[in-house]
C-alpha cells in the first residue's frame, strides 16, 4: 500500500514510487501489475491517470465493515514506465 500524507500529495511522490516499483518489477521479470484501491479512496483517480484499467471489484472487511475495492491493472509495465518517465 502507498499512503502519502495530505501535505505531501500532488508533489509527484506517488508517481515516483510507482515508477521505481514498476521499474524494479520489470527488471525482475514481471510484465504486468495490479493494485487494489478502496472504492471510497480518491487515490483511485491517481491510478486511472497512470493508465490503470479497472478490471474487477473485490470486497474486504475491515473492522467488521464490508468495503468495496477496485482492482486496477496494467497489462504491460513497459507501457506504464513510458507513460511516467
Amino acid at each position: 500500500a502507498i499512503y502519502i500524507l495530505k501535505e505531501y500529495q500532488d508533489r509527484g511522490i506517488g508517481t515516483l514510487l510507482v515508477k521505481e516499483l514498476s521499474k524494479a518489477m520489470s527488471e525482475s521479470g514481471f510484465r504486468s501489475m495490479i493494485v487494489l484501491v478502496l472504492d471510497e479512496n480518491p487515490a483511485k483517480y491517481f491510478y486511472e491517470a497512470l493508465g490503470g484499467k479497472l478490471i474487477d471489484y473485490d470486497e474486504i472487511t475491515i473492522g467488521g465493515k464490508p468495503l468495496k475495492e477496485r482492482v486496477y491493472g496494467w497489462g504491460n509495465l513497459k507501457n506504464l514506465l513510458e507513460k511516467i518517465s
